[in-house]
């Protein structure tokens, strides 16, 4: 029973301080500042993508892509294109 308790607590440390140092890894083994930039190679293939074509091409989700794509914005790379739903799509700046 105390070796079940002792690797729980283990695993649990361990998880922790890999999630301190900054090493959460999500799809692809990659950070959210290299997934970022894969979005941004879309971009060589089309002019326009939309929040389905980085949900399609990275295999993420909605809420996922999205929060790429609105941190791209913020950080001046890409510009919206449209208002809401269906009518928006994204350039590179």
């Amino acid at each position: 029973m105390t070796w079940i308790i002792f690797l729980l607590v283990g695993f649990g440390v361990g998880y922790l301080l890999g999630r301190r140092q900054g090493r959460s890894v999500g799809s692809w083994g990659m950070d959210d500042a290299r997934r970022r930039e894969k979005v941004l190679t879309l971009f060589e293939r089309k002019a326009e993508i939309t929040n389905d074509d980085v949900q399609k091409i990275m295999g993420i989700s909605d809420a996922t892509a999205t929060r790429y794509l609105d941190a791209l914005e913020m950080e001046g790379k890409i510009v919206q294109v449209g208002d809401t739903g269906r009518g928006v799509a994204y350039r590179r700046k």
